[in-house]
């Protein structure tokens, strides 16, 4: 298998999302990248890595016609709805929640939808029940949230964390926690940013319902909650029986494998690749290997 050369460009929480050193066929760096950083920087940093394919997380974010005479096959992955994107600057342009590609594609035409990977750095075996279990939620401050988690009377503490966790904490997490709950900021429908963290963590996983669900079955790859007195009730059970869900426990963390970053960069590189190969690309200066 000959080796890719793949550059991640975005901020510090997209690393959890993206590949470091070798693995699976892949050599990836990753490179620090947002909104008002020099664009004379990016290209310089691109010419020295050197990648076969750089994938940018929030491509509304790189400057229209930069990346029109870059000799990398590039790929724009949402990650959020955006603004505007330069359909020039990216070969293919990948969303990531399956609800936002009409919108995405009033400006810039979508290849696929895959949800986002979890790096492989993330992934814990299922370890033993604690007798009292290590809570965590991590998710943005929103008022149904807050208001979601006062309404839980277990005496369960639970951890709260903003949702822009850097990596290194996200590793400290899978490493000290055993449970994780999973809220929405809001009414709208929601797949759960750090839900597919928490399986791949070993975790059990407490989650409103999941839209779209990627897969992932209620009550059986994670236990559905669909209040704050619902969460509450879970955390009595798991309080008072710390193997109650262990089965569950262990599917969710079965199930998360169809996340992990080395085999999902490693599947989108070589379909990628292909499709290029038959279906050009509207930058001239795309390559294939």
């Amino acid at each position: 298998m000959t080796e890719v050369r793949l550059t991640f460009l975005g901020g510090n929480a997209d690393r959890a999302h993206s590949l470091a050193g070798n693995v699976n066929g892949i050599g990836a760096t990753f490179l620090d990248w947002g909104p008002g950083d020099d664009p004379d920087r990016l290209q310089q940093a691109l010419a020295e890595t050197a990648p076969d394919v750089a994938i940018f997380f929030a491509p509304d974010r790189v400057p229209a016609g930069l990346l029109h005479g870059l000799h990398t096959v590039t790929v724009g992955y949402v990650t959020g709805l955006p603004s505007e994107i330069d359909a020039e600057n990216f070969d293919r342009v990948v969303c990531c929640n399956p609800l936002l590609v009409g919108a995405v594609e009033t400006i810039a035409p979508v290849w696929r939808s895959t949800p986002l990977p979890v790096a492989d750095v993330l992934f814990r075996p299922v370890s033993a029940a604690y007798r009292r279990p290590r809570v965590i939620c991590i998710g943005p401050s929103a008022p149904r949230r807050d208001a979601f988690l006062r309404a839980q009377t277990s005496g369960v503490q639970i951890a709260d964390r903003a949702e822009d966790v850097a990596v290194d904490e996200l590793v400290q997490i899978a490493d000290h926690y055993g449970v994780g709950v999973n809220l929405h900021a809001d009414d709208r429908p929601d797949c759960g940013r750090h839900a597919r963290f928490h399986l791949a963590a070993g975790h059990l996983l407490l989650s409103e319902p999941l839209t779209p669900s990627f897969g992932l079955e209620a009550d059986i790859d994670y236990l559905a909650i669909d209040s704050g007195e619902a969460l509450g009730q879970r955390l009595m059970e798991i309080l008072e029986s710390p193997d109650l869900y262990h089965s569950v426990t262990v599917r969710g963390r079965d199930k998360a494998e169809l996340f992990r970053a080395s085999r999902v960069y490693r599947r989108l590189l070589d379909d990628l690749f292909r499709d290029i190969e038959v279906f050009g690309s509207p930058r001239t200066a795309a390559t294939v290997l």
